[in-house]
């Protein structure tokens, strides 16, 4: 924060920013369910990941209670604000020791979806809990 924000005086404070970024991360309904719904099932390998530097630890307490591993995608040798680089996900085949097309990366941004899918990864985009369950179901998972 100190480079991209705070590199010069602004009208607020580091803890006013971070309390407001925060304030923004919101569940969106239905989601959980769909993930619960899979986790559940304990036949899977969950590995969530986030950019969010600021949230990071929040959300890998949030979801520490299914995921086996949680990646943090926000170094700058593996994450671009455009685009998450192929780096993350080889780390993430090679710590794991999974192959990529056993792998389903989902995220709201397509552009986001770029990378994994090259690299073999099955992806999908999400746009709400319903339309998730039902990508999901096609690839085999249990929901």
């Amino acid at each position: 924060m100190n480079r991209t924000l705070f590199y010069r005086p602004r009208p607020f404070t580091r803890e006013e920013f971070t309390a407001f970024m925060f304030a923004q991360s919101r569940e969106l309904p239905g989601s959980r369910a769909v993930l619960d719904a899979v986790t559940d099932k304990r036949r899977y390998f969950i590995g969530p990941s986030t950019t969010n530097p600021l949230s990071s630890t929040n959300t890998a307490l949030k979801l520490s209670s299914f995921a086996r591993i949680f990646w943090f995608s926000s170094a700058p040798a593996m994450f671009t604000p455009a685009n998450l680089k192929p780096t993350i996900f080889r780390v993430a085949l090679e710590v794991t020791q999974r192959r990529a097309e056993k792998c389903i990366f989902i995220d709201d941004r397509p552009l986001n979806l770029e990378s994994p899918r090259k690299l073999g990864f099955q992806t999908i985009h999400f746009r709400n809990p319903e339309q998730l369950k039902t990508d999901l179901a096609k690839l085999g998972v249990e929901v």
